[in-house]
């Protein structure tokens, strides 16, 4: 799947609901542990962020991507679906993982 920075804004919406769609796949964060900072990223917001960011510098040009603090690797795992080679994810809670 390509998610690219497009003038269409049709074209643009069309990339965000199906990155949507497919992150709406991944299994909820199990945890919320405020002491941890475990905060649910809401898929809208998550795919409306990545869009943006693959627009900007695109995930297919980079190295790798770290996704910090990542939870269920609902950010990571959509820089994967926007061409990301390499996704590094870090976790502190066990159940998360």
């Amino acid at each position: 799947m390509a998610c690219r920075a497009s003038d269409d804004p049709m074209e643009v919406g069309s990339r965000c609901a199906e990155l949507m769609r497919e992150l709406s796949q991944l299994p909820v964060h199990p945890t919320h542990d405020a002491f941890l900072e475990q905060y649910t990223t809401d898929i809208e917001v998550a795919a409306f962020w990545l869009h943006a960011i693959d627009g900007r510098e695109p995930f297919a040009s980079c190295q790798s991507v770290a996704d910090l603090g990542a939870g269920n690797g609902l950010l990571g795992i959509g820089a994967l679906l926007l061409g990301a080679r390499h996704v590094y994810f870090a976790e502190v809670d066990p159940a998360a993982c």
